[in-house]
């Protein structure tokens, strides 16, 4: 009688047939750790580097070509602004780049890094790191606070007239001057 059989008529297993139901039981959960320990990995791989976002200071004034515009041509606004996000007009023509490296620009729980000076003058922002490079800059004016979960690594320059919340920060060399 196989095992199947027997289960469903609770009739008793002889230890050959015990000894295959407990190793493919065994095997069975094995495969599913690793199946599960293997996807778990994929996950976190796949959010660090999703989760990484460069301020690349894009809006700077330079000059496009834009066809609602009767030269054919526009410019670019010159900002530094860390809220600067991708616009589009109504056929869908860039009119504004981002200021970041992703045309959404910063959502909660990214990794940011500064290669260039951002300002933080429109609203509060939460990320969960911040990379100054060398020369990197960010100003947080008056009004406004930007709260970084994790650690700030600073070789840059920091302006804070408004809050910073943070856990913990290093600067080499970087430094910080606060106005509040």
């Amino acid at each position: 009688m196989n095992a199947f059989v027997r289960l469903l008529s609770a009739a008793p297993f002889s230890s050959s047939e015990q000894r295959f139901i407990c190793s493919a039981r065994s095997s069975h959960s094995l495969f599913l750790s690793l199946i599960r320990i293997f996807g778990i990995a994929l996950l976190a791989l796949a959010t660090d580097l999703k989760a990484q976002t460069v301020f690349q200071q894009n809006a700077n004034g330079q000059a496009y070509n834009y066809p609602g515009d009767p030269n054919g041509t526009g410019y670019f606004p010159s900002n530094s602004n860390w809220s600067q996000i991708q616009q589009k007009d109504a056929a869908g023509n860039i009119i504004a780049p981002s200021n970041w490296n992703v045309s959404t620009g910063v959502t909660s729980g990214v990794a940011v890094t500064i290669n260039g000076n951002a300002t933080i003058d429109d609203a509060n922002y939460t990320i969960s790191s911040l990379t100054l490079s060398n020369g990197g800059a960010v100003s947080i004016n008056a009004g406004v606070s930007l709260t970084v979960s994790g650690n700030i690594n600073n070789t840059g320059s920091m302006n804070v007239s408004g809050g910073l919340v943070f856990n913990k920060m290093t600067n080499n060399p970087g430094s910080i001057t606060s106005a509040v």
